[in-house]
């Protein structure tokens, strides 16, 4: 399932299956590079550090190395590797909103980021929060590449740190652990079907968006009314 780098990650992180602190540690930094454009993709991350958590659920399929056995060590846990990963993913977008939020303009023009990121894809982003505002914020979680411009974009053009934390927040947090949760459970088996799983997320995230916006024009329209019984 996993070629070239992502099956050297993989191996590189089930030696850590049983030493939870190095493990987690490694998944934060991983996604912190990978937030800032290095050739891992988030999601590649996010699976191998779910199927090291079902190796570790499975020591009769993968047995524990010598250490562990002799020592008791316990492995990393799903539910601890989902906060993590989700904890790791929201902070490193936050960051990048935040960079762009302070720097504005002498960020997004610097020559490095006009280097790694095209004139064509700044339009895109830039045409999509004129078109959708902060609700782009959901849209990016599921655009990979364009992720790092989008949510610096989001900074630069000051859309509100409560919509950052809303949005992207909610998103993520369905999106992150969700996934974790259900390749910890079911291993590589569910890998296969991962598409379809995404495009459930997808359609959940969407349902999710379009709650709060009904419930805001919900809120504008019962302030609009109460303003004109006045």
């Amino acid at each position: 399932m996993f070629e070239n780098i992502e099956q050297s990650l993989l191996s590189f992180l089930t030696t850590f299956a049983y030493d939870p602190w190095v493990f987690y540690s490694i998944i934060i930094l991983l996604m912190t590079l990978t937030t800032f454009g290095v050739p891992i993709s988030e999601e590649v991350v996010i699976i191998s550090a779910a199927l090291v958590t079902y190796m570790g659920a499975h020591p009769e399929l993968y047995p524990p190395p010598p250490f562990a056995v002799e020592s008791g060590q316990s492995p990393v846990q799903p539910f601890t590797t989902a906060l993590v990963c989700f904890l790791a993913v929201f902070l490193s977008d936050l960051l990048v909103y935040m960079l762009g939020f302070i720097f504005r303009d002498n960020i997004i023009n610097h020559p490095i980021i006009k280097r790694f990121f095209s004139k064509k894809r700044k339009e895109k982003i830039d045409i999509w929060v004129s078109r959708y505002g902060a609700f782009v914020l959901g849209i990016l979680r599921f655009t990979p590449g364009l992720r790092f411009i989008g949510y610096l974009t989001c900074g630069v053009v000051r859309i509100p740190i409560h919509k950052f934390v809303l949005i992207n927040g909610g998103v993520a947090l369905l999106v992150v652990p969700s996934q974790v949760f259900i390749i910890s459970i079911y291993g590589e088996a569910i890998v296969a079907n991962l598409k379809l799983v995404s495009v459930v997320l997808l359609v959940l995230c969407v349902f999710f968006i379009l709650t709060m916006l009904f419930t805001q024009l919900y809120k504008f329209l019962k302030k609009m009314k109460g303003a004109h019984l006045v």
